[in-house]
């Protein structure tokens, strides 16, 4: 499809498009917030320097060493997003969820949903009838810089309309105009309650301005089965777009945000130590002359009157016309000076300069976005059973946060796919895995002290992150299965308790505690064949 400048008629009237140009510019505003987020989530922000002149000599020592530990605090907490089930009372809305979590991939999609959240944010999701078959509903995950949501300055849990912007690719897409310009076209849907308005850029111009665009009526999803109107309805009553965001504001905040300082401080520090690490790696060694020796001779060079050319290997290279030095450092050469009386060598660089401030700068990043220090940490001891709850503490709430508001948008989301799928008032319900690191041993004590207490064994088994499909399975063979399988659970978690030690004093090898773990859960797994006693 080709559109020429003939139909670019009356361009101006859709400059007082007042949503379009909101839209647009609301677009504009957070790219940059959400490309910084990218960037230190990727760990390929540059180096931070004051001086220009160490700047200069880094990039000409052609070093690409970048260290992503921004990713942490992201993956730290998408690692504890765990949805076990999204569920419906009603028999058919379920098949109908199940249905749609396959079709559209979402074990693995809902991952990708939740990264994209809590690197960015905020992340998007659109849902929509599939075009060929109307029995099925595509859900998709939409990028936060091409798409956004803009709710009622009044009433912020209200959605006015929200925005979706593309660039069709395509080469017999390309926009003609009079001067013979090309460019690519830039499509934007502005989607509300009721309708949805298409606009395509004009000829020649870049699609960043209202006045740019005018009304879409080509073909839609570009398969070629004709024109369609520039307004298409939205008959489901509600903007298809789905907003995940980490806070309850109008829009979220990376994760990772409050880690960028620490990243750029430990960035300098690693990029610095490896920069000079061929040169501490040799002792320099030195020599001293004789107090009534004078500089005849070749050392005299170094008194900065004379100009060593750049291709010698090892020299200082100058910055804006800077004297050279001719000392060469090398394992094969040695700092010369006249009449020599001593030799000696510098002692390299304590490592500790450098990985000591590392470690503080971790510790500063993990603390202020309340990300267990045990995730940065590679060796050492870490902590357990209920000091390792205290210490997670303030994450675990913070998880849950996020839980509270992933669970809001999950429900809405399929709620809307049901009606699309032609269900009636349908309910829904998310459940998540445990937001709490699980310690065998302690846990499952504190298990068997709830049992003791009377807690219903389904709700303990629930609360140590058993799924509602397992409980249920069991539950089926009765009550005697359940307790049963409890007790089993409390024993292993008593055998992983024992063994940790022992293979920690080297008693025992990895591999026999391997075999021991498969054994007691071949044996769990046998009892379950058994049945439940009359």
């Amino acid at each position: 499809m080709t559109i020429t400048s003939e139909q670019t008629v009356n361009p101006l009237a859709y400059g007082g498009n007042a949503d379009l140009t909101l839209a647009l510019k609301g677009l504009k505003d957070s790219h940059h917030d959400y490309d910084v987020a990218e960037q230190y989530y990727c760990g390929v922000v540059p180096e931070q320097f004051a001086s220009l002149r160490l700047r200069r000599a880094l990039i000409r020592s052609g070093l690409t060493y970048q260290f992503g530990f921004a990713a942490t605090p992201v993956d730290a907490v998408v690692e504890r997003l765990s949805i076990t089930s999204i569920t419906s009372e009603d028999e058919a809305q379920q098949q109908a969820i199940e249905a749609v979590w396959k079709s559209n991939k979402l074990g693995l999609g809902s991952v990708n949903v939740h990264r994209k959240a809590c690197t960015f944010g905020d992340s998007y999701v659109f849902v929509w009838p599939d075009d060929e078959d109307p029995t099925q509903v595509n859900v998709f995950y939409q990028d936060p810089r091409s798409v956004r949501i803009f709710y009622d300055p009044e009433n912020p849990l209200m959605v006015l309309f929200a925005v979706k912007q593309w660039t069709l690719g395509h080469p017999e897409q390309s926009l003609s105009s009079a001067h013979g310009q090309s460019k690519q076209p830039v499509r934007v849907d502005l989607l509300y309650p009721d309708r949805i308005e298409q606009f395509v850029s004009r000829a020649g111009t870049d699609g960043t301005k209202a006045e740019e665009f005018v009304p879409y009526t080509g073909d839609i999803d570009d398969d070629d089965d004709g024109p369609s109107g520039h307004v298409l309805d939205n008959p489901y009553g509600q903007v298809p777009i789905f907003h995940f965001r980490t806070d309850a504001d109008d829009y979220g905040t990376p994760e990772h945000r409050g880690f960028y300082s620490a990243q750029d401080a430990i960035h300098k520090l690693l990029l610095t130590h490896l920069s000079g690490v061929e040169y501490q790696s040799f002792n320099q060694r030195w020599a001293l002359m004789n107090d009534d020796s004078d500089s005849s001779d070749p050392a005299s060079l170094d008194e900065g009157r004379f100009s060593i050319p750049l291709s010698d290997i090892g020299t200082t290279q100058p910055i804006a016309g800077e004297a050279q030095s001719q000392l060469q450092g090398g394992p094969d050469s040695l700092f010369m000076s006249s009449g020599i009386k001593q030799f000696g060598e510098f002692n390299a660089s304590d490592p500790k300069v450098i990985f000591d401030p590392v470690d503080k700068y971790l510790a500063y990043g993990a603390h202020i976005t309340r990300t267990p220090m045990s995730r940065f940490q590679m060796t050492g001891g870490q902590p357990s059973g209920e000091s390792l709850k205290i210490v997670d503490r303030p994450f675990v709430f913070k998880v849950d946060s996020r839980k509270l508001s992933f669970s809001q948008t999950w429900c809405d989301l399929f709620v809307f796919a049901l009606k699309v799928l032609g269900f009636a008032d349908p309910s829904v319900e998310v459940t998540w895995a445990p937001s709490e690191t699980s310690d065998s041993l302690a846990d499952w004590e504190t298990a068997q002290a709830k049992q003791n207490a009377g807690v219903p064994v389904e709700q303990t088994l629930k609360e140590n992150g058993y799924t509602d499909e397992q409980v249920t399975s069991w539950d089926q063979d009765g009550e005697a299965t359940l307790a049963r399988r409890l007790d089993q659970l409390v024993k292993f978690g008593d055998a992983m308790g024992a063994l940790a030690p022992a293979q920690a004093a080297g008693l025992i090898t990895e591999e026999q505690v391997q075999a021991v773990v498969q054994a007691i859960l071949g044996d769990m797994q046998d009892t379950d064949d058994v049945p439940p006693a009359e």
